[in-house]
């Protein structure tokens, strides 16, 4: 089993595809779910993770995000989708 995720940021997009742009996470998720469901071995993957959410304000590399939000969800914290979302939707409703 495995897990992966990227940086974006609702509604931030830019074709040319810069880090935090929908189109760099939506990539980022493409490349990780074109790699774990090509392989017979892998039992299960998780995308981390489902919707942005609040984080603390504390220090540390762990912690310290942009606005104290975690971006890394396919749909923002009020459950709009991202780009990344359909890419997901894609992969999982069979292609």
């Amino acid at each position: 089993m495995s897990e992966f995720g990227g940086d974006g940021y609702y509604d931030y997009r830019d074709p040319s595809r810069v880090k935090g742009t929908e189109e760099r996470h939506a990539d980022i998720i493409e490349r990780n779910l074109e790699a774990y469901t090509s392989v017979p071995f892998l039992s299960g993957m998780l995308i981390w993770q489902f919707c942005d959410c609040r984080v603390t304000e504390g220090t540390g590399w762990l912690l310290t995000r942009a606005g104290t939000q975690n971006s890394k969800g396919i749909v923002d914290r009020y459950r709009r989708p991202k780009l990344a979302y359909s890419v997901v939707k894609e992969y999982f409703a069979g292609r």
